[in-house]
């Protein structure tokens, strides 16, 4: 049992944002969902989070619907920071504690440890990168069946990207399911299995990554690049 989605479609005032996407994701894999701005990638983060409803279409989440019940087995790093300004770690920390009984206190320590984040610094004081970290730390010290990952590398350096995907690496359990869409596919290839390309709300390519780098006799990235052109990816 993990996640699916059967026919799913989404509409913004602009019109169609998802066009009958289809999707299969099982535990002990690693995600990626990769496309140019536009084509539809937050979108489809937001309704596996079950933040925006789609207008069509099923969507399970290791047997349940999109919900209460998913959101507690659900763990979100969306592409804002979702804090309140006057928030501190230790605020954080506290209210992650109330709502979620598989939140990790002890992981969530180390983690700000690690990332040398102090526990009285507020959010409003902090820089972008910092946020991003605190908010990955948030995210990944959550027992959680189900990581969605959008954009984490925004406003961070060469060095704190490294260090997050070692986390991510060492912290994946193999019943839980991680979906990562981002830009900075140099740094992601090597720990994804299975990739979907969206564009246009739309999965144009999808496959395990090693197969495609067989089929295509390329990377990831000159793949990405061969579609959608130079400017939609970071290396």
């Amino acid at each position: 049992m993990g996640v699916k989605l059967n026919n799913i479609s989404a509409m913004y005032q602009e019109g169609l944002v998802l066009n009958n996407i289809s999707m299969s994701l099982e535990p002990g894999k690693i995600y990626g969902l990769l496309g140019p701005n536009g084509s539809g990638k937050s979108t489809l983060m937001n309704v596996l989070g079950g933040l925006k409803t789609p207008s069509s279409g099923e969507v399970s989440i290791f047997g349940k619907e999109i919900g209460v019940e998913s959101k507690k087995i659900t763990s979100y790093m969306t592409d804002v920071i979702y804090f309140s300004p006057s928030m501190t770690p230790k605020d954080i920390e506290e209210l992650f504690h109330e709502f979620f009984t598989d939140f990790n206190e002890e992981k969530f320590q180390r983690l700000l440890h690690d990332f040398d984040i102090p526990q009285s610094d507020k959010v409003e004081n902090n820089s972008k990168g910092t946020n991003q970290k605190l908010q990955f730390i948030t995210t990944i010290s959550r027992e959680a069946k189900f990581y969605l990952f959008d954009e984490p590398f925004d406003g961070m350096d060469v060095v704190s990207r490294d260090r997050i995907l070692k986390d991510i690496i060492n912290e994946f359990s193999e019943d839980s399911i991680l979906l990562i869409s981002t830009h900075y596919l140099g740094e992601i290839e090597s720990i994804l299995d299975y990739v979907f390309f969206i564009d246009e709300g739309k999965i144009v390519k999808e496959g395990e990554v090693e197969v495609l780098r067989d089929q295509e006799e390329k990377g990831l990235t000159e793949i990405f690049k061969e579609m959608f052109g130079d400017e939609s990816t970071k290396i």
